[in-house]
Parts: structure tokens; C-alpha cells; sequence
């Protein structure tokens, strides 16, 4: 557990603190940029949707990029480290952070009247997070470039922003206020699915 804790402490320190401020800066600013007060739900979703979904997917952009870190990868190859403990140990920290801007956002709204389901918004907004997260990680493995999986992550974003959405199926981001678990389930399963082969990529790579 210490050990655990160790490996979560360094991974802020050096790498996730200034996501962490840059997370928190953008949900103190939204009430500024977007009205939350007395939204129905159509439009409670439309806050969730087109901002909390950009603020999660770079709450997940620092997974891997401690392992550019020569000195790190150095530790890993040493074997004294499991590598896939490290990086669930990182993944744990992201999704906990992700979670807590989140319900923050929720209970913002909440404060402000908005009506819509809170355990659905945050199950969805989870499922979001993960599936662009595991999306932005996968692409970053296999073509070794940050800003690849940075931007596939974030064409898709801009494609559901765009109102292409339909063609995606029960792919799509931005259906909150239809309430379908469905989507929800897919997409925090493949989002799931996409960082385990990205960890799988990933440990071919440092062995």
C-alpha cells in the first residue's frame, strides 16, 4: 500500500499536477462561459457533454507520458517494478481526479436548479471519459506520438461536436438527455478494451 501510494505521489509530482490545476481552473471558469442555473435537461446535457467531455479526455492524456522519462524506463526494464502496477496505479489516479471534476460539475449544476438524472450524467460522463482516454492512449502505442493520440481523441470529439453523431451508432458521445444505458455500457467497455491493448502494447515496448 505505501509503496502504492509512493508511485501515485511521484506520478502527480512530476507529471499530473499541472493537469490537475488545469482541470480545476476550467470547471472554476465554466459557471463564467456557460449559464448552469435552471437547465433542463437537454441542456444540463449539453454542459456535460461538450465540456466535461473535452476536460475528461485531458484529464487521461498523461498515462504513458512518464515512460519518455529515460530514467523511468531504466527502473521499469530493471524489473524491479511491474510495469502494468504502475501504470493501473496511474490509471487509478486519473479516473479518481476525472470522478471528482465530474461530480463537482454535478453538484454545481444541482446548486443551481438544473434538472437531470445525477447517477445517469455521472455513469455517462465516466463512460466518456474512459472511452476517450483508452482511445487517445491506444493511438499514442501504436504510433509512439503524444499529440497522434491527443488529436485522433480529439477529431472525435469534434466530429460528435459537429452533429455527425448519427452515424456513429451507439458510439456516439453526445446522447445524455436520450438516456439510453446501452451506450453507456459500449462505451465504457471499449473504452476499457482500448487502454488494456494499449498496456498490452505498451509492455511489448518496454520489454
Amino acid at each position: 500500500m505505501e509503496k502504492a501510494f509512493k508511485t501515485a505521489v511521484v506520478f502527480v509530482r512530476c507529471h499530473y499536477f499541472t493537469y490537475m490545476i488545469g482541470g480545476a481552473v476550467s470547471l472554476l471558469f465554466l459557471p463564467m462561459a456557460a449559464g448552469m442555473e435552471n437547465l433542463d435537461v437537454y441542456r444540463s446535457a449539453k454542459v456535460v457533454e461538450y465540456c466535461f467531455s473535452l476536460i475528461g479526455m485531458l484529464m487521461m492524456l498523461p498515462l504513458y507520458i512518464p515512460d519518455t522519462d529515460y530514467a523511468a524506463l531504466s527502473v521499469i526494464r530493471s524489473k524491479r517494478t511491474s510495469y502494468s502496477w504502475i501504470v493501473l496505479i496511474r490509471l487509478f489516479v486519473e479516473i479518481m481526479y476525472g470522478l471528482l471534476l465530474l461530480v463537482s460539475l454535478l453538484l454545481i449544476m444541482k446548486a443551481g436548479s438544473s434538472t437531470f438524472p445525477f447517477t445517469y450524467f455521472l455513469v455517462r460522463g465516466l463512460a466518456v471519459m474512459l472511452f476517450l482516454g483508452g482511445l487517445s492512449a491506444l493511438v499514442y502505442r501504436i504510433t509512439r506520438q503524444p499529440i497522434a493520440g491527443l488529436m485522433v481523441a480529439f477529431l472525435y470529439y469534434l466530429y460528435n461536436l459537429m452533429g455527425k453523431a448519427e452515424l456513429l451508432g451507439i458510439f456516439r458521445l453526445f446522447s445524455f438527455a436520450e438516456g439510453t444505458w446501452i451506450e453507456v455500457v459500449v462505451l465504457f467497455l471499449t473504452g476499457v478494451i482500448f487502454l488494456g491493448i494499449s498496456l498490452l502494447l505498451s509492455k511489448n515496448i518496454i520489454e
